[in-house]
């Protein structure tokens, strides 16, 4: 006794083979065309998220009393390898630009010496600027 699908299967490979064919294609051109119209509505959609993100307001750049003022030189440290040494007036900005020097090392550093690094509570003013001595890697 045959099976349903089996039928169906014997009697499209008794059919003459053009008709097979046209067969074939007609359901390739469907799937062919839910890809299209998917990928279509994908591309639309990434489209109007871009464009929607690029009309929100952002972050404002840093204005002349906000930024971060620093200075930088290659030293030798006292195993005779370079170091470098950072002097900065802003709190954070020891620490912003030797994440800035390391970016080679994806920002990691090594202490070596630190002076004048505020802590919570400090009086900022009292203490002067700080600096750092540090080594990328």
């Amino acid at each position: 006794m045959a099976t349903a699908s089996h039928t169906v299967l014997s009697e499209f490979m008794n059919m003459p083979k053009d008709t097979r064919r046209a067969i074939i294609g007609k359901y390739r051109g469907r799937a062919g065309m839910i890809i299209r119209s998917s990928l279509g509505l994908v591309l639309t959609t990434a489209a109007l998220a871009l464009a929607t993100a690029c009309m929100q307001d952002g972050p404002t750049p840093a204005s002349s009393s906000t930024e971060i003022r620093s200075s930088i030189e290659t030293v030798t440290w006292a195993d005779g390898k370079a170091a470098y040494s950072i002097r900065c007036d802003a709190p954070g900005g020891c620490q912003q630009r030797a994440i800035q020097v390391c970016n080679s090392t994806f920002g990691n550093y090594q202490v070596l010496k630190s002076d004048n690094m505020p802590t919570a509570g400090d009086a900022r003013s009292v203490r002067g600027p700080a600096s750092v001595v540090i080594r990328c890697g």
